[in-house]
């Protein structure tokens, strides 16, 4: 029984809800079954009977029918009263021969198939013909008075080696004076460095070699290296040579490439490191070229 309260549903007829304790004789009409009737009929419900489709199909499940009833209903069936030679003979008089005797053979697909032997007719557009340009290139002996411009940077800079005449090299002070206030500046750089690092760790003037030693040169060769790598291939000088009006060029050029810089800063070291032998050829040769120019094919010359 449901209660039509809370719609508690009991197995049995109580008096009162169980849930919420409601009154079932207040109820007018008894409530509605919960379930439905069960059939209680004994009578068997079997499958639905099989009905024929056509009369042709009734005449072939007769097994005691004869050929010709069954003939005579497949020709019913067929529109016109007419057989098909596809299931029986043929009717006499009827013309039943296909339209297309032989197949006829599969066309190529368009992506195969091949052009025509005629050349199709191609318009050759005419070729427009090249706008003349006029290129002057002024001679310096016809204008004596006027100086002769300054060479650009992708002009080649001309060295003995090339079979050319060798460009004067600047003073032998001017070079000594580049070089000594590059080596007071970096000189200071690496002092101030050194000061900074004992504040930093904690230890006294007395005590800078406790410090790591290899770790702190190769970041002071970083440190110069990175000077001179820097300045020389920005602008072909250092501040030392700014100062003293000096500047090294390419062998190619009047710049400096990166690489051809750093092989003339790593040639520097080994020149000056067996006590400066590699700086011999500055004084005595006639270019003024020492070993690291020598090396990596630059030059040193006024600016």
């Amino acid at each position: 029984m449901r209660c039509p309260k809370c719609n508690y549903i009991s197995f049995d007829t109580p008096e009162r809800c169980r849930n919420c304790g409601y009154d079932f004789s207040l109820l007018s009409q008894p409530a509605p079954p919960v379930d439905l009737p069960i059939r209680s009929t004994n009578t068997p419900i079997g499958p639905a009977p099989d009905l024929p489709l056509s009369s042709s199909r009734r005449a072939d499940r007769d097994v005691g029918g004869s050929a010709a009833t069954r003939q005579a209903s497949v020709s019913a069936s067929t529109p016109g009263g007419l057989d098909l030679p596809l299931f029986h003979e043929p009717v006499p008089g009827v013309d039943d021969t296909p339209l297309i005797t032989s197949p006829a053979p599969p066309r190529a697909p368009l992506a195969v198939r091949r052009s025509s032997d005629t050349p199709r007719p191609r318009t050759v557009s005419a070729t427009p013909a090249a706008t003349p340009r006029l290129e002057f290139t002024p001679d310096p002996s016809a204008f004596p008075g006027r100086p002769a411009p300054p060479p650009t940077a992708d002009e080649e800079v001309q060295h003995p080696a090339n079979g050319a005449e060798p460009v004067a090299s600047p003073p032998l002070a001017r070079r000594l004076g580049a070089a000594a206030i590059d080596a007071l500046l970096v000189g200071l750089i690496d002092a101030v460095v050194l000061y900074f690092t004992l504040k930093l760790t904690g230890l006294g003037a007395a005590e800078v070699l406790s410090l790591p030693v290899l770790p702190l040169l190769g970041f002071f060769a970083l440190l110069n290296g990175g000077y001179l790598v820097g300045f020389t291939t920005a602008s072909g000088q250092t501040i030392g040579q700014m100062m003293m009006d000096v500047r090294v060029v390419g062998g190619r050029s009047e710049r400096v490439p990166l690489g051809q810089a750093i092989v003339r800063t790593a040639m520097l070291v080994v020149a000056i490191a067996p006590l400066g032998l590699g700086l011999l050829p500055m004084f005595l040769a006639d270019d003024g070229r020492a070993l690291h120019d020598r090396l990596s094919g630059t030059s040193v010359r006024r600016a």
